[in-house]
């Protein structure tokens, strides 16, 4: 089965600055610091919104002390 294409080819999402994404979607600051520490990403890391979404859901649905994601 071939796959679903979401993009044309060479073109990519824009990506913004995690900080910005955290106010545009009203996360508050532990979880945006409880993301990070899964995702590993530092401060100022430029993601797209889908990555940035993902990770969001992936730490709130995660088991509570379950580390990395």
């Amino acid at each position: 089965m071939a796959k679903k294409r979401t993009t044309w080819p060479g073109r990519q999402e824009p990506k913004s600055d995690i900080q910005v994404l955290a106010d545009t979607h009203h996360v508050p600051a532990w979880e945006l610091a409880g993301v990070m520490r899964a995702s590993r990403w530092a401060a100022g890391k430029h993601v797209t919104e889908d990555e940035f979404i993902s990770a969001l859901e992936m730490f709130r649905q995660r088991r509570q002390g379950a580390g990395r994601i």
